[in-house]
């Protein structure tokens, strides 16, 4: 995100073919648009999600553009009342971008990790966790070549005091693997740091005081 578009937090591309050559995805003058993910498919299509009040200007909502036509703002989350935030896309091969964020839609007083898909244009909400007292965050997507999707997450789900990473994937949502098991500090994600290699081995770093 970027105040270079009239002062206003907005989101912005650019790429090494020029540096120079600002794109600006977003252009509002009351709104801001927040914590940009991106992925490029096998196509060189530039897919972006981020979170934004475009939609509801006293809630934040997940939004999604990509390269084909920036101004085409499609709104993966629509609501009024709560806020979903920090979105991660992946996108497969057969071009379906899939999206994970942290969202009060299950429960408006804690987050939790909620995922949806470009499948059933963004319309079917898949709770990945159901956590009640206390905030999940920071999810991170990535797929595998046999379109498997993988995330990761801070959570609380181990330890009820401090942060954990967690594992999922699409295979079976509802198993999850505990990547970490402190019981003295917090794991910090950012969720950013995932990736599936060639033969499917899922990479994950994250900051630490193991």
């Amino acid at each position: 995100d970027s105040l270079e578009y009239a002062g206003y937090t907005n989101i912005a591309y650019r790429n090494s073919t020029n540096w120079s050559n600002r794109v600006d995805v977003t252009t509002s003058t009351d709104r801001s648009s927040i914590n940009p993910s991106v992925i490029v498919d096998s196509s060189s299509t530039v897919h972006i999600s981020y979170h934004s009040n475009e939609y509801a200007g006293t809630r934040y909502n997940v939004a999604y553009r990509n390269s084909t036509n920036w101004s085409n703002r499609v709104d993966v989350t629509t609501s009024t009342s709560i806020n979903s935030y920090d979105p991660s896309i992946a996108v497969d091969y057969s071009g379906v971008v899939h999206a994970v964020y942290r969202s009060n839609e299950l429960n408006s007083t804690y987050q939790n990790i909620a995922y949806r898909s470009s499948a059933d244009s963004w319309a079917a909400r898949t709770d990945l966790t159901s956590i009640w007292d206390t905030n999940t965050r920071s999810p991170a997507a990535a797929v595998d070549a046999s379109g498997t999707v993988h995330i990761v997450y801070e959570s609380k789900e181990y330890n009820p005091t401090y942060y954990n990473l967690a594992y999922r994937n699409s295979l079976n949502w509802s198993s999850r693997v505990d990547l970490t098991t402190t019981t003295s500090s917090d794991i910090n994600f950012l969720g950013r740091g995932i990736v599936v290699d060639s033969s499917g081995v899922v990479r994950v770093v994250y900051s630490s005081k193991e």
